[in-house]
Parts: C-alpha cells; structure tokens; sequence
C-alpha cells in the first residue's frame, strides 16, 4: 500500500498549497505509471491513475473539485478492510464503515480554513475548529485525517478539543485512522489515540494493552492501566502494577484498585501505603485510599503513629528533618478526609488541641509556619464537608480554650460554612454574632459563604449571586457598624431602606463628588441609593459626574453607561436633567451624556 500512502502525502501537499499548484506537478506525474501497473490487479487503481492524469490536465479554475474527488476515492481505497490491492485476484472492497456514512459534502470553501486550522499554527484558529464542529464540518470524511493528525498539535487545548469533542461523534469511522497513526512511543498524541480506541470499543483492545505493558512508555502504561480499572476480572495483573518501579503506574493502579473495591484490592492499597516513606509517591496513593467507603484501622494507625512522631520531636531536630517530618504528615492526614468514624474525629481535636505540636509550631514558626498551620486548615476545610458529624466536632472544637487559641481563625470561617447548610437563618446569627464581635470570622467569610465566590479579588461590589434572603436581617446592625465593604455591599442588599444605609448612601455619593473621583462600586451605590431613596438622590449623582477628574471614554462607555442602560435608575431621571447632562457632554466631548440625555429626555 505504500504507492497510496505516497500519493496521499501529495494530495495533502496539495489540499493545504491550493490545487491551482496541481496542473502539471511532476510529482503527481509520477504516481501515474505505477497506478496503471497496479491496475492490472484492481480496477481501482487503474481509477486512480486516470484522476490523476485528469487533475495533471485541468486548468487552475477547474482543479478545486478534481483535487477532492481525486482525495475522496482515495481515503475509501485506504481506509478499508477488504483485500489488499497487490493481491492477484480483483476483488471487491469491504469499507471499514457503511459508504452512507461517508459525506463530502462540504464545499472546499468551506474546508479549506478547517484543514489550515487543523494544520498550521496562528492566532485565533481555535476559534475557526469550534466554528466548523457547531456547523457540522466535520462529519466531512475528508477532514477525518486532519483531525487525527491534529491529536498531536503543540496547541494542548486544541488537541483537547478534538479528543474529547470532535472526534466521539465521528465513531467508529475513526477506527482506521486511529489505529494506521497509533505508536507504542507514549507520545501525547498516542495516549490520545489510545483513548479515543478504548472508548470506541476497539476489539483488539486487549492485545494492545498487552504490547503497551511491555512497552517502554509509563505514561501510556499508566492510561492502559486506567483502562484495565474498569473490569474487576483485571485485578490480579493491576495488584502486582500498584508497586511498579514507575509513579505513573503505580498511581493508576492504585486508583484502579479503589474502584474494585474488593477485601483483595482495599488490602493491596493499604499494604502499598504502609510500607511507603516517600512524600511524592505518598500523594497518589492516599488519593486512592480516600476513594475506599470504608475505615481502615492499619491507615489510621500509622497516620495517628506519624503524628505522634511529629509531636515528640526535638526542638533543636534540624531544619530538613523537620520540615519533611511536617509535609509527610500533613500528606499523609488526607487519607482520613471525608470519613465519618468517630475515631478519626476524636483524633483531629486531639491534634488541634495538642500543647507539644501546638508548640513545635510556634517554636519554628519560619520553618514550619505553611506546612504546620496548613494542616489546621486543611482539617477544617473537611470537617466542613461532612455535615452533622463535621458540625458536632466543631462544637466540640469552639469549646476547648486551647483549639481557639491555637487555630481560631482556621476553625470558625469552616464551621459557619457548614452550619450554613443546615442552620436556619435565626440560629446562624444566634450561633455565630459574637464570633464576628470577637473578630474570629470576617465579612468576607459570611459573603463568600452565600456568595459561592461570586465576586473578583476584594471587590465585592461585583458579587452577582449573593442571596440576601438566607440572612438573618437582624446581621445588618452589625454590618454597618464595621468599616469593611464586604459588611457594606450585604447590609445594602438585605436592609436598602435602613435609615443608617440611607446616610452612609449619600455620603459615598457626596465623597465621591468631593474627590472628583468615580468609585469602583459606583454603579451599585447609585442602584442602592435609588433603592434606599436617598434624598436628592439624582442631584447628587449628577454632581459625580460634573464634578468627576476621570471621567474617561473607556470607563463611561464600556462599563458605567452600559450597565446603567440595563438599570431602571436613568429612566427615573426627570426632564430637567437633560440639559446638565447636555451640558456634560459638551464639557467632556463624551457623547455617552448625550445618550444619556435621550433617555432622560424620553422619559
């Protein structure tokens, strides 16, 4: 078959040059000869050759619709699994899928910016292969090579794109060319490839991965081993990968081991975990461990063995040993997250609340200040996860004078998170105002916590899914009586019409005013005080405006006027306003205030 692949390596040359380039290229000429020879044997080829003699001759303008039909006869002769064409005997082609599935019908119009996506590099043709996917390009069977190809494409997100999107739908269609570019070398584009053939169900699957474990590539090794995850029939070949001499191996085997969930494979997994001392192969096994529903009495053992270790070291113990003593630790603590045993729960307060770990910590505190006081963190960050048990813990945890001394201001913030999603709004403010008065949780936390992050930086005025109704209103109080933007913004949205709202409204617009400086939260405190009806709410945002410094054509036009188009607050200016707004964009050559003046003007 190599003449065909020959003649595709011209074809693909040609496809990306332009088929004006075809008339007269010696190096199709060449091809034609030993077309006719093959033709001989397989009338097929004698097609070809003729195509080919016919493309040689065609004018420019004409060679577009040659050069793919030319393509098209030739991909079907290649991707096929019937008798190859060297054999004596012609004999009918079997196609490898049904030729009804195969569509040319896109226009090379159409095709030619998906193939210079797929096959060269430039700005912006990500765009272009999403374009072609939504209008069904490539279900074009001339892209199928480009496709494939670009499963290798040094732009990662694009060869993403095509495994995971592009290439499902196309189905076993691909199978051919998949398996012709496939390679044990355990590139990026093979493990691809080797996916994309398990999740087609290729049946020479098994024989592969056979070839891919004695091949000399971890990385594909590991994706075969994945594969291997998914049939507990697999169990005994994956126990004896879970101490592989390779990390790749080893990790997807132990995560293949957590999913049987067998007493064999659950004591395989342990066992791998307590004969390993080292922190980096650590990570991947305790990420498997985590993944087994039940308690394990050996891990939490060594894992309560290792603390106490820690506990008891020397102050004067040098600086590696100790801070490797610390990370092995607080690695090897993930193990017990998401579990529920009483056990494990009792264990992490006496951790907490332990005086000689407490104050190894503190003694050390530029050595071990990240790994050490990460570890309260990462505890609580858990116990916040598993909802009654978590919340009886950290009740357990508030009340011990020496836990809230140590890591007060890791435990609070988390124990209110997982209050939140039990508690009512009356025993939120109940269990949690004299924290905040103490200054053990911030507004910050509150926000974050009915906000889901919905906000950018420390600028909470962006926070777009903040629910004021699942707070207590009787939180307003003390919101506004602390100096902090994150109080401000719920306090506004919960209580707009608070007579101590209505006041600090107006002053942020007279401030701003005074300054000549447009706020960040501009927008929102014009909303707020409309809301809040601020008196001589219009004149005062007005004088914002005339009397604003930076009042720049990106800021007006791009942010503030577009958002305040949205609003209903322009379309409550009076009439009267129009000519100061007139008067703004004369004095500023902004023609935002003379849109602004429209509205305004019609309403």
């Amino acid at each position: 078959m190599k003449p065909l692949y020959d003649l595709q390596q011209e074809i693909n040359r040609l496809y990306i040059a332009g088929s004006k380039f075809a008339k007269g290229d010696p190096r199709l000429a060449r091809h034609v000869p030993i077309l006719y020879k093959l033709g001989e044997k397989a009338p097929v080829f004698k097609k070809l050759a003729q195509d080919v003699e016919e493309l040689i001759r065609t004018d420019p303008v004409d060679s577009a619709d040659k050069l793919l039909g030319l393509g098209t006869l030739l991909y079907s002769v290649l991707y096929t699994q019937g008798a190859a064409a060297e054999e004596a005997e012609a004999t009918a082609l079997t196609p490898s899928v049904s030729l009804a599935d195969i569509s040319t019908r896109a226009s090379y119009l159409e095709l030619s910016p998906m193939i210079r996506a797929l096959t060269t590099s430039y700005s912006g043709r990500m765009n272009i292969v999403e374009d072609g996917f939504k209008n069904g390009v490539f279900n074009d069977f001339r892209t199928f090579e480009y496709v494939n190809r670009a499963l290798g494409d040094k732009y990662a997100e694009l060869a993403d794109f095509i495994e995971r999107t592009v290439i499902p739908p196309l189905g076993d269609r691909m199978l051919p060319l998949l398996l012709s570019t496939f390679s044990y070398e355990g590139r990026a584009e093979d493990i691809r490839r080797f996916r994309l053939l398990y999740a087609l169900k290729y049946p020479g699957l098994p024989e592969m991965i056979t070839k891919i474990l004695e091949s000399s590539s971890p990385a594909l090794q590991a994706e075969a081993v994945k594969a291997l995850g998914d049939d507990a029939a697999n169990q005994p070949l994956v126990m004896t990968l879970a101490t592989d001499r390779h990390k790749p191996v080893r990790e997807a085997a132990c995560q293949a081991l957590a999913r049987y969930n067998t007493p064999e494979s659950e004591a395989t997994l342990v066992d791998v975990f307590l004969k390993n001392r080292n922190k980096s192969n650590l990570e991947g096994i305790v990420e498997a461990i985590k993944l087994l529903p039940g308690f394990s009495p050996e891990v939490f053992d060594r894992v309560r063995a290792d603390f106490e270790t820690c506990a008891a070291l020397n102050k004067d113990v040098d600086e590696k040993t100790l801070k490797a003593s610390f990370e092995f630790l607080r690695t090897e603590l993930t193990a017990l997250y998401g579990k529920t045993d009483e056990r494990i729960l009792r264990f992490f307060e006496e951790l907490l609340a332990h005086k000689s770990f407490n104050a190894m910590i503190n003694f050390r505190k530029t050595i071990l200040e990240y790994s050490g006081r990460m570890i309260g963190w990462d505890i609580a960050r858990n116990l916040a996860t598993l909802g009654k048990p978590g919340i009886e813990t950290f009740k357990r945890l508030v009340a011990g004078d020496a836990v809230m001394k140590a890591w007060g201001t890791d435990i609070i913030p988390n124990y209110f998170a997982a209050c939140a999603k039990i508690y009512s709004s009356a025993q939120m403010y109940d269990t949690f105002i004299e924290h905040c008065r103490n200054k053990r949780i911030e507004p910050q936390a509150i926000l974050s916590t009915y906000a889901e992050g919905g906000y950018y930086g420390n600028n909470y005025f962006n926070c777009q899914n903040f629910d004021a109704g699942k707070l207590d209103r009787r939180w307003v109080e003390y919101f506004l009586s602390v100096k902090d933007d994150a109080a401000f913004f719920m306090a506004a949205n919960i209580e707009p019409k608070n007579r101590k709202m209505q006041t600090m409204l107006g002053d942020r617009l007279d401030t701003a005013a005074r300054n000549r400086k447009i706020p960040d939260e501009f927008l929102f405190i014009i909303e707020k005080a409309d809301e809040a009806e601020v008196p001589n709410f219009q004149d005062r945002v007005l004088k914002v405006f005339e009397n604003g410094k930076n009042l720049t054509q990106y800021y007006l036009t791009y942010y503030l006027y577009n958002k305040l188009k949205e609003s209903p607050v322009l379309k409550r200016f009076p009439k009267s306003f129009e000519p100061r707004f007139r008067m703004l964009a004369q004095l500023s050559k902004l023609d935002v205030f003379n849109e602004m003046a429209e509205i305004v003007r019609n309403n």
